[in-house]
């Protein structure tokens, strides 16, 4: 069993360096663990860095064995094991010169971790194989740690446009903050289903299963690729949809995420175009793709179009 707990800290860094800290593993100089900012000194003695090199022990396991997984101030859990797990994060960004409006996430340091001492094991039941059950807490952590670097890998590096059209820090923030909520909350839902799916990890099959699963997650970032279009491009196809942006603005956004692979599109024999007129009913289709109205393969039918017919160039 494990706790999903979304803890920030966000460091906000614009043009004018400006700054916003909340508490969080992240601290240069408070050793002051109780606090909940990081140092080395907490690190070894409050919380567990991820580390695909130092693998979970029962000695992280230090809190009170029964305590509730949802508040470890409270004994009632029915659990035999609970991990306590948190995901904080950093980002700087700064503005473009561009027209319409844009900013780039310059950088994103994303950190899972546990915290010790609401993290604990009742050794005292001798009907459990504990090794397993290690294994499938460490799941549980490892999981975090995919919907970290889902996070880092999909927005690091990357420019968005500002989301009313001009340049506001608090808008970008809650942005940002949007779309960390939208990947947390889907890895709630990955907790859950590998809880259920594992039966606790008493599944032995499905317990093996997941721990492929999670490997491979682990080890590549395909995850990010196959299933996690960033928010941030709906976002995109929303405003051009509606105008605010121009289609030659759209086309080159297309184009920059094909050329990442972000999105997928099937190989094609790409024709040739003398301009970037887009059809209108690909600019409807991006406007009910953004609110929900049509999945994402449909959109990506649209796109494929775009590329068939050269006004998007894919390579």
């Amino acid at each position: 069993m494990i706790l999903l707990k979304p803890v920030f800290i966000i460091a906000i860094v614009t043009v004018a360096m400006i700054g916003v800290m909340v508490p969080s593993v992240f601290a240069e100089t408070d050793d002051d663990c109780s606090s909940g900012f990081y140092s080395d000194l907490c690190k070894e003695s409050e919380y567990v860095i991820w580390d695909k090199n130092k693998p979970l022990v029962w000695n992280d396991f230090q809190g009170i064995p029964g305590s509730s997984c949802e508040d470890p101030e409270e004994a009632t859990s029915e659990f035999t094991a609970c991990t306590y797990s948190q995901i904080d994060w950093r980002v700087w960004w700064e503005k473009s010169n561009n027209t319409p409006c844009e900013y780039k996430i310059t950088k994103l340091n994303v950190v899972a971790s546990i915290d010790k001492n609401k993290t604990w094991v009742d050794l005292d039941d001798t009907k459990i194989r504990y090794d397993d059950l290690l294994k499938h807490e460490q799941g549980h952590f490892d999981i975090r740690q995919i919907n970290a670097q889902e996070f880092k890998v999909g927005y690091e590096g990357k420019t968005f446009a500002c989301p009313s059209g001009v340049y506001d820090s608090d808008e970008i923030f809650n942005e940002i903050d949007n779309h960390w909520i939208e990947i947390f909350e889907k890895g709630n839902a990955m907790q859950v289903a590998y809880d259920i799916e594992t039966d606790h990890h008493e599944d032995r099959e499905a317990q093996a299963e997941w721990d492929e699963k999670i490997i491979s997650l682990l080890s590549t970032d395909e995850y990010v690729k196959e299933t996690s279009i960033p928010f941030w491009v709906k976002n995109n196809a929303g405003w051009w949809a509606d105008g605010t942006i121009d289609d030659d603005s759209f086309v080159q956004g297309i184009q920059f995420l094909v050329k990442e692979n972000i999105l997928k599109i099937p190989s094609t024999t790409q024709g040739t175009s003398s301009g970037n007129e887009v059809p209108s009913w690909v600019k409807n289709n991006a406007g009910w793709w953004a609110d929900g109205t049509i999945d994402d393969l449909t959109f990506l039918s649209g796109i494929e179009y775009l590329v068939n017919e050269g006004i998007i160039v894919a390579n």
